[in-house]
């Protein structure tokens, strides 16, 4: 006899630990409930059209969803913006956003360790400048966009709680 509310919860948290780490599905655990599927929508998206899909898919209740678990890293959604709004437009008062994103601070430990001295220094000034500086600036901010498809982004973790505010 099939039960999905045994089976289904079990296969999200087994497809969830295949993607992201034990630490993060607790954290995850801690403040929403895996088991409610209908409460909860997990993606792995950088578009707000996937959001949207989703949602149409199963249905929109007019209250709106308790949760939205995105675990594709903020940095690498070309329209942060754009796909946090429309994360917000589904989601009921009092629910949760939760997704991943890699600040500035620890991209550069992640730099510094994968390698050796002096070469570290000089990897990471260069992303510094690329990654950080040039999008930046408004005569190659364009040009930037279109090499990168505003994947791997470098956001402080000030800008990204700037932007979750910012788009409700």
């Amino acid at each position: 006899m099939y039960e999905p509310k045994q089976t289904l919860p079990n296969l999200y948290r087994r497809a969830l630990s295949d993607e992201i780490p034990d630490a993060a599905i607790d954290f995850i655990h801690e403040w929403v409930d895996l088991d409610d599927l209908w409460d909860t929508v997990i993606l792995n998206t950088s578009s707000p059209l996937n959001l949207i899909n989703v949602i149409s898919w199963r249905g929109f209740d007019e209250a709106g969803i308790g949760s939205i678990i995105n675990i594709k890293r903020l940095n690498d959604i070309r329209y942060i913006n754009k796909f946090l709004e429309s994360a917000n437009e589904y989601l009921r008062p009092g629910g949760y956003v939760i997704g991943c994103v890699e600040t500035c601070q620890q991209r550069k430990e992640r730099l510094m360790a994968k390698f050796a001295w002096p070469f570290n220094h000089i990897y990471y000034f260069f992303d510094f400048w690329v990654k950080r500086v040039w999008p930046k600036l408004p005569q190659i901010k364009h040009a930037y966009f279109l090499l990168t498809n505003g994947r791997n982004r470098v956001l402080s973790e000030m800008e990204t709680y700037g932007r979750l505010y910012s788009c409700g």
